[in-house]
């Protein structure tokens, strides 16, 4: 059959339903997967074949989700500019441009800012292919970087989402070639979508989004962040209601015959001298019945003769100070 006789939005919506369900399979795809990275760049190959045939239904769907995506991301990040700040002192340190890093809280503030009035600028259709161009450098640049991450993992976590939404970085870059496809989509069609709104108009949207963001981040900065996605937020109950003991089990290996056993900590005969004489202690496992409220292992090695010391409960449970 003729490529011209087949209706444009056959192709056009067939590429979006396979560019949102590989988004939804990124959360099930393990890392590093050869099949999921091949059919995540064959839907790259298939934007590029299609370029001339996008509808424009097609084009303000995959508009309003990624601009709906930006702003979830430099909302995700702006409510805690913070720990952004912390993510990118982190890539400073790790491609070794410490003399970089007083420049962290500035980055977190601008970043956040950006990717927000990129965000609402795509939504409002604003300027459409000045941001479509911005849009494209910038994921550029993160594809590249999550590849890295991806490759080499100098930073465990490229924040994307701050702490709503953490990510492998395999699971990051899988992310970044799905939205390298939908702004190919954009791009491609930068010509055929129109800009009739006044340049005052389009300046005002653009510049609202950014001086209110702005201010958010600020906010956030000197106060608590208004949604607190960490583990350590305010009216977090550190430990259960009417906690259980925790069970400890020892095994020790018979010296004679290699045979092994479990006890549990309080029943292993230790006042019995031929068995601590015959018995070689192997390893020690806790069982906590109590249901984890939050990740609250304040250290998690603090001897090397027992790593498995967890002093958390000793130090939160003290009356007196401690520094």
């Amino acid at each position: 059959m003729d490529r011209k006789t087949i209706p444009t939005w056959i192709p056009s919506y067939g590429i979006l339903l396979l560019t949102i369900v590989l988004a939804v399979l990124i959360a099930f795809v393990p890392d590093k997967s050869p099949l999921f990275l091949t059919v995540l760049c064959l839907n790259l190959v298939f934007c590029v074949l299609n370029r001339k045939f996008f509808s424009s239904s097609v084009v303000a769907v995959v508009r309003s989700l990624v601009g709906l995506l930006f702003i979830f991301s430099g909302f995700t990040k702006g409510v805690d500019p913070l720990g952004t700040t912390y993510v990118i002192h982190d890539y400073l340190e790790a491609y070794n441009l410490p003399w970089l890093t007083g420049l962290s809280l500035f980055g977190s503030f601008f970043l956040n800012m950006l990717e927000f009035t990129i965000g609402v600028c795509l939504l409002f259709n604003v300027k459409f292919k000045w941001t479509v161009i911005v849009t494209a450098l910038m994921m550029l640049f993160f594809t590249a970087t999550t590849w890295y991450d991806a490759v080499a993992n100098p930073v465990p976590d490229c924040g994307c989402f701050g702490k709503a939404v953490v990510m492998t970085n395999w699971q990051t870059f899988y992310k970044n070639l799905v939205l390298d496809a939908c702004v190919l989509v954009l791009l491609f069609s930068v010509n055929r979508i129109p800009d009739r709104r006044p340049a005052v108009f389009n300046a005002v949207i653009a510049g609202t989004a950014a001086l209110l963001f702005l201010g958010f981040e600020y906010y956030n900065y000197r106060y608590l962040p208004v949604v607190n996605f960490l583990e350590w937020k305010e009216g977090t109950r550190l430990f259960p209601e009417n906690p259980q003991p925790v069970q400890h089990f020892v095994t020790y290996r018979n010296k004679l015959n290699g045979e092994i056993k479990e006890y549990l900590l309080e029943d292993c005969p230790y006042a019995d001298p031929m068995w601590v004489e015959n018995w070689e202690f192997v390893e020690r496992r806790d069982v906590d019945p109590n249901p984890q409220t939050v990740n609250i292992n304040i250290v998690d090695k603090v001897d090397d003769e027992d790593p498995g010391w967890d002093v958390t409960k000793d130090l939160l449970e003290t009356d007196t100070y401690l520094f």
